[in-house]
C-alpha cells in the first residue's frame, strides 16, 4: 500500500460536524484503484487544491478497499470502475450490505449511463468520468459528497433523537394514563363510598328504610309541593301493639326480625311516591302525596290487615302481630310536617287507648267545625 499526506489550506466554508471530525484536521480520502498511475494522477490533481486540507491514501485491491468500505476508515471514497476481475459497483454492493455509510464517488474510463444509475442506486454520492476530469469538478464533488453525508447523517440522529423522544413520551402517555386510571377508580371507590355514606345518613340500619332525618327532609318537601299545588297530604303514624312484651317474653333478636318484617310487609303495600320510615323502637311513619283521608284510611286499613296476616319466620310461639294507625291531614297553618305528624301521633294514642288494632283519625282540618270532635275509629 502506498500512502502519502497532501497539505492544502483549511476552508472555513466546509461544513464538518464537530463530533465527526475537527476542522483543523485533513479529510481523509482513501483511493481504491488497481493502477498506480492512476492513483498518482489523482495525488497530483488533489494536491493542486488549497481550499481544504486532504490526507489521501491508496489501496489497490477489491479486499482491502472492501475492509475499508466496511470499516468507515475514511471520511470519502474515490473508486475506480475496474478493479480488476470485480469492478467498483461490486465493491459498492458488498460494502453496503456490510454496513459502509461513508460517501464515494464512483470513477471511469469513459461515460455509460447505465453505470451513472446503478451506481446512484447503490448510493454513490457521484459518478465521474476520468477523461474529463478537472481538480475544480473533484474538489466540488468532494466537496458535495461530504455535505451530503454530514446531512444525512445528521438527518439520521435527528430521527434517532425523535423516536427518543417519541419513545419517552409514549412511556410518560402510557404513565399518565394508568396514573389517570387509577385516578378514576380512586374517584369510583371515593363516589362509592360517598354514596354509602349518604345512604345510611338516610336509611334506617335494623329494616333498610329511611330514617327519621331523610323521613323529615322528603315529607317537607313534599309540603313545599302541596302548598305550590294545592293537593292534598296525609301523614299515616303506627306502632306495634304490645312490642315491649314481644322483647322481654321472647328476646331482641325475636323482636328485631318482627320489625324487618314489619317494614317489607309495609314496604311492599306501598306505592312508589309514598314515604316510609322508622322513627324510632317500634314506631313508623309514612307520609302519602295527593291522598286525601277517605284514601289514606282505604291505605291503612290495607296495612292493618296485610301485618295481622303476618308470619314471623321460625317462630315457634304463632306470634300474632297488630299494629294501630292515627291519621292527620297537612294543614296549610302548620308550616312544616312536624305539626301534621303530631297530630297523627295523638290519634295513634286514641287507637291504642281504644283498644289497639285498629285506625283512628284527628278531626279533618278542612271542617274547623270539627276540631275538638273526638277522633274516629275504625275497628278491623
Amino acid at each position: 500500500m502506498i500512502g502519502g499526506h497532501i497539505a492544502g489550506i483549511e476552508n472555513p466554508r466546509l461544513p464538518m460536524k464537530a463530533s465527526l471530525r475537527p476542522q483543523s484536521e485533513p479529510i481523509r480520502i482513501v483511493c481504491i484503484d488497481d493502477d498506480e498511475e492512476e492513483f498518482v494522477l489523482l495525488s497530483h490533481m488533489l494536491s493542486s487544491l488549497h481550499d481544504f486540507p486532504v490526507e489521501l491514501t491508496w489501496i489497490e485491491t477489491f479486499e482491502a478497499g472492501l475492509a475499508a468500505l466496511s470499516q468507515n476508515a475514511a471520511d470519502i471514497f474515490l473508486i475506480d470502475y475496474c478493479l480488476g476481475a470485480r469492478t467498483g459497483l461490486d465493491l459498492l454492493l458488498e460494502a453496503r450490505r456490510m454496513g459502509s455509510s461513508r460517501p464515494t464517488l464512483l470513477l471511469t474510463g469513459q461515460g455509460n449511463r447505465e453505470i451513472d444509475l446503478h451506481a446512484a442506486a447503490l448510493g454513490a454520492a457521484d459518478y465521474l468520468e476520468k477523461g474529463s476530469l478537472t481538480a475544480a469538478m473533484l474538489e466540488r464533488s468532494v466537496r458535495y459528497a461530504l455535505r451530503q453525508w454530514m446531512m444525512m447523517t445528521a438527518l439520521k440522529e435527528s430521527n434517532r433523537e425523535l423516536m427518543r423522544v417519541q419513545d419517552q413520551l409514549e412511556a410518560e402517555k402510557v404513565a399518565l394514563a394508568r396514573t389517570a386510571s387509577e385516578l378514576a377508580a380512586a374517584r369510583n371507590v371515593c363516589d362509592a363510598q360517598r354514596q354509602q355514606m349518604e345512604r345510611l345518613a338516610m336509611t334506617d340500619a335494623l329494616t333498610g328504610i329511611s330514617n327519621r332525618r331523610h323521613f323529615t327532609d322528603m315529607a317537607n318537601k313534599e309540603v313545599g309541593r302541596a302548598r305550590r299545588y294545592g293537593h292534598p297530604l296525609t301523614v299515616l303514624s303506627f306502632d306495634i301493639d304490645n312490642f315491649k312484651g314481644i322483647n322481654d317474653g321472647l328476646g331482641h333478636a325475636t323482636g328485631d326480625e318482627v320489625l324487618r318484617r314489619i317494614a317489607e310487609t309495609v314496604d311492599a303495600e306501598l306505592r312508589g311516591s309514598d314515604v316510609f320510615a322508622r322513627m324510632g323502637g317500634d314506631e313508623f311513619v309514612i307520609l302519602s302525596p295527593q291522598t286525601d283521608l277517605p284514601a289514606a284510611l282505604h291505605i291503612a286499613e290495607r296495612l292493618r290487615s296485610a301485618m295481622k296476616r303476618m308470619s314471623v319466620p321460625e317462630n315457634p310461639h304463632s306470634l300474632k302481630i297488630t299494629a294501630s294507625i292515627g291519621i292527620a291531614t297537612w294543614r296549610r297553618s302548620d308550616g312544616l310536617i312536624d305539626a301534621t305528624i303530631a297530630r297523627a301521633d295523638e290519634a295513634l294514642y286514641r287507637a291504642k287507648k281504644a283498644g289497639r288494632d285498629r285506625i283512628c283519625t284527628f278531626p279533618d282540618a278542612t271542617d274547623p267545625s270539627t276540631a275538638a270532635v273526638p277522633a274516629r275509629s275504625v275497628t278491623g
